[in-house]
């Protein structure tokens, strides 16, 4: 077990100064050495080995008074840690990146390449996809959780485009419009290939058009768009009260249908004025997501988060393919191009109980279908006495402490007593080594204990 320093990243749509999660992990865990600055944006915690913010060991190499050793350094200089990883083993590098993120405001419409894909694009363009790697990524929430991701399924799509006039206007008019929407109520769960074709290949063609109309058209559209809404939100709270929609919508316990397509489309003319992004609400599901509750996105699959906190686990890249809500670069025709168009609702991960002791100490394992990647999470309930045993992974892991204080005794798998760690806090990041077995205790009696680990899922041997 050795500390790690993660990096901090500072993007516009963190949450700022104390509301970010990830701010106040980043001073826990430095001991209040980093300040919490109220008026700057906290964003994103990196763990892991990628270079654009790579995780350094505290106190170096052997010694405490050495300097700052990176995590793949170390890695290469002591590969005992690395287990058989064979990734891993040639370059010291984790074949996955491991973050905490706080969202304050939209990130973009996006997807994320396969790895043929990832590999033309970081050929023809390594300055913008600076890697050859693909990204498929899990995020598990750690407050309410709100993001956009795949496309809703048919008859969502039919209903919605008959009912926005400003999203007919972006998709070519009432008469394409109305070639998606019949296509899109000729799609059954017992449909045949031939009509989910037909109905991807409209849904494309109509998705190609919305994201590439001309800028001063979406102006207009998104200004008639929030017109309308706010009229639409005066009347309804003159006529319930106070009850705005957003507070409204989540009363509902369907986690599709606590922020409406409207109320996010209302927000987002807020954030992003004139941006087409605007219109994804009415396209994309929109999905709540509670603490522990977490989604999965494979290559090709549009999505963008919205707000709240949530732990991320990634293939180690970071490619990313925009096309809205967002002042970076867009790459709008290689993201209507390589999407998959697939319909219907993401699967909500709740992890499975790997070991759960008695009073309601818990071990869950979220896992992805894909090599690089699992995450775990274990919890102590505050003032429990109970331990909490976490088996040894194959490969190095990387915990994070999200809040709680605790102590940790580890051992190998052959039984050999390590050197415990004596206590774990708040913010505190740390890599164990591959075959530790390491025995969890809370020792606050306010504050549950909540870790969550990442670790290589398994190898392409």
């Amino acid at each position: 077990m050795r500390r790690l320093k993660p990096t901090l990243q500072s993007y516009d749509w963190g949450k700022v100064g104390s509301s970010s999660m990830v701010a106040r992990l980043t001073s826990a865990g430095s001991s209040g050495e980093i300040k919490i600055l109220e008026t700057q944006p906290f964003a994103e915690l990196w763990m892991g080995t990628h270079p654009s913010g790579p995780s350094t060991l505290i106190g170096g190499g052997d010694s405490k008074d050495s300097p700052d050793e990176t995590l793949q350094a170390y890695l290469m200089r002591d590969s005992s840690a690395l287990g058989v990883d064979p990734y891993s083993l040639t370059t010291g590098a984790l074949p996955y990146l491991f973050k905490v993120l706080s969202i304050e405001k939209a990130l973009s419409v996006q997807a994320h390449p396969d790895s043929a894909l990832a590999k033309k694009l970081h050929s023809e363009r390594p300055k913008v996809y600076k890697d050859p790697n693909h990204k498929p990524e899990m995020a598990c929430a750690l407050t309410p959780f709100e993001a956009m991701c795949s496309f809703r399924p048919p008859p969502e799509i039919a209903s919605i485009v008959r009912r926005v006039p400003e999203l007919v206007t972006l998709l070519g008019g009432e008469e394409k419009a109305a070639v998606l929407a019949r296509t899109a109520d000729s799609v059954t769960p017992t449909s045949s290939n031939e009509i989910m074709d037909s109905f991807s290949r409209e849904l494309k063609a109509a998705y190609s058009t919305l994201m590439t109309q001309p800028a001063e058209i979406v102006s207009a559209a998104v200004s008639l768009l929030k017109t309308r809404l706010e009229e639409e939100e005066v009347v309804r709270v003159n006529h319930l009260g106070t009850i705005s929609q957003d507070t409204r919508s989540m009363e509902n316990t369907d986690p599709f249908a606590k922020l409406s397509p409207d109320a996010c489309a209302l927000r987002l003319c807020s954030q992003f004025p004139g941006d087409v992004g605007v219109f994804s609400p009415f396209l994309l599901n929109v999905v709540t997501l509670e603490p522990g509750d977490a989604i999965f996105l494979g290559a090709n699959e549009p999505h963008a988060y919205l707000s709240g906190d949530c732990v991320e686990i990634m293939a180690c890249s970071d490619n990313v393919v925009r096309a809205g809500l967002t002042p970076k670069f867009k790459d709008v025709s290689i993201l209507c191009e390589m999407l998959t168009y697939k319909c219907g609702r993401p699967e909500i991960l709740k992890g499975t109980t790997i070991q759960s002791e008695e009073g309601a100490c818990i071990a869950r394992e979220y896992t992805a279908p894909v090599p690089e990647f699992m995450l775990q999470q274990f919890s102590i309930p505050a003032g429990e006495s109970k331990s909490l045993s976490m088996p040894p992974a194959r490969s190095a892991a990387l915990l994070i402490v999200i809040h709680g204080s605790g102590t940790v005794e580890s051992s190998t798998e052959q039984g050999e007593v390590g050197c415990p760690i004596s206590a774990i806090s708040e913010g505190q990041v740390w890599l164990q080594h591959a075959g530790t077995q390491m025995k969890l205790s809370s020792t606050n009696a306010d504050k549950d204990l909540l870790i969550f680990r990442s670790a290589v899922a398994r190898y392409n041997e």
